[in-house]
């Protein structure tokens, strides 16, 4: 309706005054003690009662009712194991296991989802990196390799997830996942590194594998490939490449276009709580569409970032990209003074001490000290050197901008490195020239 005119609305009885403007009096209720507003019927919003709702503390649920997934606190009723051998199958809005070789059918019964069953998809996300495939060709393999990091230095019952995943156009609908957790979780766990594949529905329901225990240092290679699609709907798999019991088949849902990197985190006390390391590579990054190779642009994301947690994108290949999920700033950028160090040491200049040069045949020729050619060939090189130890530790800067910056200063100290030993070697050629009468 129009908003009436001031004298209207002071005059016309069937209207009142709310922060949205003029409403209908009828479309105004009061909301009081023991009532909250959710649906009322009718696709129409009204005061209904309160249900008591779990309590959150410090992010844990303490009604027994709730389980984690990497979806968030789930209703235990909601989530299932799929035991190896079955698949699932989502068409027609219903979710059935299919045992691959029997074609023996379980259907899983629609729970009647009441409010605060599903307290939220995707809470917990702490920073991630994201690519939506626009290309019109489906995502056909989608993986990522990684390395399982240290254990947290402390433990405050905290469960950590990271995975590879994709979702479909509307990322709240569902994922795809091969996910590494450390702590407890629906699937199981403990105070250790486990891995499974897990398919969570925004809706509420949530399927995981078998958990499978692995260890600090472990490369792992998650997975996701499409299988087949027929009548709009697709089928894929996730897996880790290599552990076994990990794959998990999907079939006939909604193409899977949102693909993540992403750092998902419960209960965290300190920062201590995440691994003891500064940052998680996600590397050999490798994403094809149909048969061909798409240009990625990853975008960074950041939620949570009370102990510096961020994602850095370090290349945007889509055959070997890699991006790195920070736990926390890391402690230290770059030490131009250990890398000059360095330096010295290879060249031998120290003051005006003499030096050694190594030939690619091994053989090593002594310089001796004072030998001022020597001193400015070996300070221009040692500049080159320490331009090219700024530039590899760049890839460690925390933020993008001052990394690639750092890189430019870099490769303008190499630069000034190479020019300053090549103008002392054509200055002492010259002088060898003049000396000689050559």
């Amino acid at each position: 309706m129009s908003r009436p005119s001031g004298d209207q609305a002071h005059n016309d009885e069937t209207t009142v005054l709310t922060p949205g403007g003029y409403r209908a009096r009828g479309l105004v209720e009061k909301v009081g003690a023991g009532e909250a507003v959710g649906p009322a019927g009718a696709g129409r919003f009204g005061v209904i009662p309160v249900r008591e709702r779990p309590i959150l503390r410090r992010g844990r649920l303490t009604n027994q009712e709730f389980v984690l997934t990497p979806g968030g606190y789930r209703n235990r009723a909601l989530v299932h194991r799929v035991e190896h051998g079955h698949l699932l199958d989502v068409a027609d809005d219903r979710v059935r296991l299919v045992h691959q070789q029997t074609r023996a059918v379980v259907d899983i019964p629609r729970m009647i989802r009441r409010p605060g069953d599903v307290p939220g998809f995707g809470e917990g996300w702490i920073t991630y990196c994201s690519w939506t495939n626009s290309t019109g060709i489906p995502v056909s393999s989608f993986r990522t390799t990684w390395l399982v990091p240290p254990p947290p230095a402390t433990q405050s019952g905290q469960t950590i997830f990271l995975f590879n995943g994709i979702d479909p156009s509307d990322p709240s609908a569902a994922i795809l996942q091969p996910v590494l957790q450390w702590g407890v979780s629906a699937a199981g766990g403990g105070a250790y590194w486990s891995v499974a594949s897990w398919y969570v529905l925004g809706s509420g329901e949530a399927f995981h594998t078998n958990l499978i225990k692995v260890n600090p240092g472990d490369a792992l290679v998650g997975v996701m490939s499409l299988t087949g699609q027929a009548n709009g709907l697709f089928s894929y798999t996730s897996q880790f490449e290599g552990i076994a019991g990990t794959t998990l088949p999907v079939q006939n849902v909604a193409e899977l276009v949102w693909c993540n990197q992403t750092l998902e985190a419960y209960d965290i006390a300190a920062c201590s709580d995440y691994p003891n390391t500064d940052f998680t590579r996600m590397g050999s990054i490798s994403l094809a569409t149909g048969a061909t190779t798409p240009a990625i642009t990853w975008t960074p994301v950041n939620l949570v970032t009370d102990c510096g947690q961020h994602a850095v994108v370090r290349d945007d290949s889509a055959t070997s990209g890699s991006v790195d999920l920070y736990y926390r700033e890391p402690s230290n950028v770059f030490d131009l003074g250990r890398f000059a160090e360095q330096v010295r040491i290879l060249f031998g200049v120290t003051n005006d001490g003499g030096g050694i040069v190594i030939l690619p045949n091994g053989r090593i020729i002594k310089i001796p000290p004072h030998n001022p050619v020597f001193q400015a060939i070996a300070d221009g090189l040692a500049d080159a050197a320490r331009g090219f130890a700024v530039q590899e530790d760049a890839k460690g800067g925390s933020l993008r901008e001052l990394a690639e910056a750092i890189d430019r200063m870099g490769l303008e100290l190499v630069a000034k490195g190479l020019e300053g030993a090549y103008e002392a070697a054509r200055t002492a050629l010259r002088t060898h020239h003049l000396d000689t009468g050559e």
